[in-house]
């Protein structure tokens, strides 16, 4: 067995130390920490291989390669970890923006429903206002022809009320008939003192002999008059001269005309008031 070899695997050469320590630096330069762990877990603790010191350069070169892999693999494994993380995150942020947007939809189809709906109440709207103009439209021609109408049955009118309000108008042939009025029962009374008119029974103080001679007395004292009438039903006389009922009887030329002369006085007095 060789001594130099193995004394050389088991005292590492001051390069390989400088070698260990440049590996320390640029590792701690990198950022990357060293773990220690129990002798346990690592894979070949128990038989550890031996290099020999010619072959110690290659295995160096071949690990280090072997660490550089391992970082590079470790770098695009943090980057592929750091673009699945922002893809996750894109992706959720697109699965809420699509959540918004089914949200947004939703309200924006009950928008339109309620619009349609509104839509529909506007057309009925409408064409009840449609209805209600074409009413009120003919309505407004027959207010337009009714208004002709009553101006020009206004302007008839004016005539007739210009006359009335005028000289000869309504006011002063309302103030004639107050006069004429006034002027009757003031002909009324002259004629009523001059021909004083009253039951028969009450006998005027100045009769006229022969007039009354024809009135007899019952034998229960109540006067009988020519026609055949009591005093209860006494009839009117004039200036004591009685309007009699001539009998329904064919008179000659020499019957008595005292009746009919009678009458004819009376019917004049009556004559006279009403003229």
């Amino acid at each position: 067995m060789d001594p130099g070899p193995s004394s050389a695997s088991a005292d590492p050469s001051p390069p390989e130390e400088e070698e260990e320590e440049e590996e320390e630096e640029r590792d701690s330069s990198t950022g990357s920490t060293w773990v220690v762990v129990p002798g346990s877990e690592v894979l070949g603790a128990d038989a550890p291989k031996v290099v020999g010191w010619e072959e110690l350069q290659q295995e160096l070169a071949r690990l280090w390669s072997l660490s550089a892999a391992l970082a590079a693999a470790r770098d695009r494994k943090a980057g592929l970890a750091a673009r699945l993380e922002s893809a996750l995150e894109a992706r959720k942020a697109v699965l809420q923006q699509d959540n918004e947007l089914a949200e947004m939809r939703q309200r924006l189809q009950s928008h339109a429903d309620f619009m349609g709906e509104l839509r529909m109440q506007t057309k009925e709207v409408s064409a009840n206002v449609e209805d209600r103009r074409e009413q009120l439209c003919v309505k407004i021609r027959t207010l337009t022809v009714a208004d002709k109408t009553v101006g020009a049955a206004q302007s008839k009118l004016q005539e007739p009320c210009k006359l009335l309000s005028g000289e000869r108008g309504h006011g002063r042939l309302k103030g004639l008939e107050r006069m004429l009025r006034m002027r009757q029962q003031y002909m009324i009374g002259q004629v009523a003192q001059i021909y004083p008119v009253r039951p028969l029974n009450e006998q005027s103080p100045i009769v006229k002999p022969g007039l009354n001679s024809s009135i007899t007395r019952t034998g229960v004292g109540e006067a009988l008059l020519p026609n055949g009438s009591q005093n209860g039903q006494a009839p009117l006389a004039i200036l004591g001269l009685q309007l009699s009922k001539l009998s329904i009887k064919k008179t000659s030329y020499f019957s008595d005309k005292t009746e009919i002369q009678k009458s004819a006085t009376l019917l004049g007095y009556v004559a006279h008031v009403c003229i």
